[in-house]
């Protein structure tokens, strides 16, 4: 969850504020109904209602919605928003809207429920003329020569290390994809090449998949593949996260390979890349096929790597996903589902606490004790 200094800091990147508040200007008629997504503080909400916007709806999880309920009142936009703290899939608007705005990305527009919240609201809200801002985004790649970077994480283990075989860890660090912020000791070694398009308009799934190639020109040790994106907000109004642009709040992304690499003039790279929503958070996989020069069956390196394969991955919890696997509560499985029983027959928090104090008295000695965990429950799941 972001922090209070952390919204600040993105509307410290005054050119991002200053171009959605430009594609807003452009679209808002006096009778225009606006949905924000991912509203924050509310700067976009309250931007709407100061262009002319009849009607605001903001929806945000973060209790900094809370501020942004005040900001509203206190810039005498009070009145035409009406806030949600709420995901956005579990919110009903009593109207359809004309503009939906949102700036739900991380690193890369594929991030957390980014593109489903968006493929739901536009077909439950957008009205049938209806606008997105953004419009569109590309997701661009080239290769990199990023031997500080390379290094810098491999060198967090250094401490770790020390006296102790640590081979394991090698093929973890290298199958997780590493968010970073511009760096100056990098060079592009490739033109750059579409990966991805994301037309908000029309995509239908968060899932994604692409191949891109590079025929090399000029020899260069090369360490992985840099992605950013272009985002369209409307006609004639973007930005780029491109590393040699000014830098914004989202940065860039790379995918190491599993070691660097000496390319020569004539070598095909070929990177297979794919990104897969699964839960709150994306599984990519990057497969590099590289071929020598003048010898397209020469292969110099064969790189198949996933973010699946960098994390910790406890079998046991594993075996407790598997399709067959038939489910034995724990006792806290079976504390959760007694307080979602008995909310369901409209007992009140404390009478709940009282009585888990009855039924779990090894664990609940007095009822204020239970209270704190079941006004948790309540606030997950109640309307």
């Amino acid at each position: 969850m972001y922090s209070l200094p952390d919204y600040g800091k993105m509307l410290g990147d005054k050119e991002r504020v200053e171009l959605y508040g430009r594609a807003l200007k452009q679209s808002i008629t006096p009778d225009s109904v606006v949905l924000e997504i991912g509203t924050g503080t509310g700067t976009f909400a309250m931007e709407a209602c100061r262009l002319g916007a009849r009607k605001v709806y903001a929806i945000d999880t973060n209790d900094v919605i809370q501020h942004a309920i005040h900001f509203a009142k206190e810039n005498g936009c009070g009145d035409r928003i009406r806030f949600f703290q709420a995901d956005s899939s579990d919110v009903n608007l009593p109207e359809q809207v004309d503009i939906i705005i949102s700036d739900l990305r991380g690193k890369l527009p594929l991030h957390g429920h980014h593109l489903p919240d968006i493929i739901d609201a536009r077909k439950r809200f957008l009205a049938a003329q209806g606008v997105l801002i953004p419009r569109l985004d590309t997701l661009w790649s080239a290769l990199s020569y990023a031997p500080e970077l390379y290094q810098e994480y491999r060198d967090i283990w250094d401490p770790f290390s020390a006296g102790l075989n640590t081979g394991s860890l090698e093929s973890s660090i290298t199958n997780q994809v590493w968010w970073v912020a511009a760096k100056k000791t990098e060079r592009l070694v490739s033109e750059p090449r579409i990966w991805q398009v994301i037309d908000y308009r029309t995509i239908a799934t968060p899932n994604m998949e692409g191949e891109v190639s590079w025929q090399i020109r000029e020899a260069n040790l090369t360490h992985g593949i840099r992605v950013w994106f272009d985002a369209l907000l409307a006609d004639n109004i973007g930005f780029s996260n491109h590393p040699y642009q000014p830098e914004h709040i989202y940065g860039n992304v790379f995918f190491p390979w599993a070691q660097p690499v000496a390319l020569e003039p004539g070598d095909n790279v070929t990177v297979s890349l794919k990104a897969n929503l699964v839960d709150d958070d994306y599984v990519w996989r990057w497969n590099t096929c590289i071929n020598e020069a003048g010898n397209t069956a020469n292969v110099k390196a064969d790189f198949r790597q996933s973010s699946f394969g960098g994390a910790p991955i406890s079998l046991s919890q594993v075996h407790k996903q598997a399709a067959d696997y038939t489910p034995n509560l724990s006792e806290k499985g079976i504390i959760d589902l007694r307080i979602m029983l008995m909310m369901e027959k409209g007992m009140a928090l404390k009478d709940i606490a009282q009585q888990l104090c009855l039924m779990f008295p090894d664990k609940y000695s007095e009822w204020r004790q239970a209270l704190k965990y079941v006004s948790k429950l309540s606030v997950k799941y109640s309307k």
